[in-house]
C-alpha cells in the first residue's frame, strides 16, 4: 500500500517516530513531572527533576506541538496497526530500528 507516495516503511518510521513523542507526553502528562540530564563533561551527569503545575500541564495539551503529536498519532495508529497484520516483519523491523534511536 502507497498513501501519497510513502510506502509501508516510510510510514511506519513516522508512526514509530512519532509514537515515540506520543509515549513520552503521555508520560509526562500521567506523572506531572519530567527530568532533564545535564552532562557534566568528565565528572557525569546530573538528573534535575521538575514537577509539573496544573497550569503548565494546559499549557502543554494546548500547545501546537503537542496536538499536533497526538492528531498524527491518532491517524496514524490504524494505518500502521493493518500495515502489522499483513507484514508482522517490516512492522517489527521498524519499530526496532526507531527503537535504537531513541536509546541515545
Amino acid at each position: 500500500m502507497n498513501l501519497n507516495e510513502l510506502s509501508n516503511k516510510e510510514l511506519l518510521f513516522v508512526y514509530f517516530t512519532n509514537k515515540s513523542l506520543y509515549d513520552l507526553y503521555e508520560t509526562v502528562l500521567a506523572d506531572k513531572k519530567y527530568e532533564s540530564v545535564v552532562d557534566m563533561f568528565d565528572m557525569g551527569s546530573i538528573i534535575i527533576k521538575n514537577t509539573l503545575f496544573d497550569e503548565e500541564i494546559t499549557e502543554i495539551q494546548n500547545s501546537d506541538h503537542y496536538r499536533t503529536v497526538v492528531n498524527l498519532h491518532e491517524k496514524l495508529e490504524p494505518i500502521a496497526s493493518i500495515i502489522g497484520e499483513v507484514d508482522s516483519k517490516l512492522y517489527d523491523q521498524i519499530q526496532e530500528i526507531v527503537d535504537y534511536r531513541y536509546r541515545f
